[in-house]
């Protein structure tokens, strides 16, 4: 997850995050590939199933699960229905179909907690291994549930995954210092700001615990 080989206190405070669990927010209004890129720099490599949440309404992402992965799409189709989800889940509400490997569900981020749950127990990963938890994208579910039920939800996701030892990173098209950005920081451990210059991506981070703020760094694989 994230940088590497850094003995600083950048480093220190990265290597934490790493053994105690963690959530990100990786913000900026840069090209979808980028966010692809850096989806598959914190996922990281091995065999293990990572569990994809999906609440796109537009075209296809940069963020591709792989043949193993399991897929959580969130039916954000009408805000009416979205955001509904703040009263408690009853009979009906979790509408879920399984096809090649992908779970949708609708219409409430309730019925889409219930669901996130069950992905989390069915994810088959190594012992002593934690969930990776990618969040594709959370300015959807804002649109379409309203900035707080979308809040809850991500509340929930993000510290069970913690609870677990595991990773969660969340995606979020617009820039850092945007009001989004801002109000959906207090989920997270750390931001990671994505930026081009002069066609040349770059990411740094900040640890808020820790309070600390990497230099920009080169974006790996790019």
């Amino acid at each position: 997850m994230g940088p590497e080989g850094r003995g600083d206190e950048f480093g220190e405070a990265l290597a934490e995050l790493r053994r105690s669990g963690s959530a990100l927010l990786v913000a900026g209004a840069v090209p979808d590939r980028l966010h692809g890129r850096t989806c598959d720099e914190l996922l990281g490599t091995g065999t293990d199933e990572r569990l994809f949440v999906r609440a796109s309404t537009g075209p296809g992402s940069a963020i591709e699960p792989g043949i193993t992965d399991r897929v959580l799409e969130l039916d954000a189709a009408s805000r009416g229905a979205a955001t509904a989800g703040a009263s408690a889940s009853g009979p009906g509400d979790v509408a879920s179909e399984s096809r090649d490997g992908v779970v949708g569900v609708g219409p409430t981020l309730a019925a889409a907690g219930d669901a996130f749950e069950a992905e989390l127990a069915a994810l088959d990963t190594a012992a002593g291994q934690g969930p990776r938890v990618c969040v594709d994208s959370v300015l959807p579910l804002v649109e379409t549930a309203g900035e707080e039920q979308a809040f809850r939800f991500l509340h929930l996701l993000t510290s069970r995954v913690r609870q677990l030892g595991g990773t969660c990173h969340l995606h979020l098209p617009l820039g850092a210092d945007s009001e989004t950005a801002r109000t959906f920081a207090a989920l997270v451990d750390a931001t990671v700001e994505l930026r081009l210059t002069d066609d040349r991506p770059e990411q740094r981070w900040h640890i808020h615990g820790a309070d600390v703020r990497s230099d920009w760094l080169s974006l790996p694989g790019e």
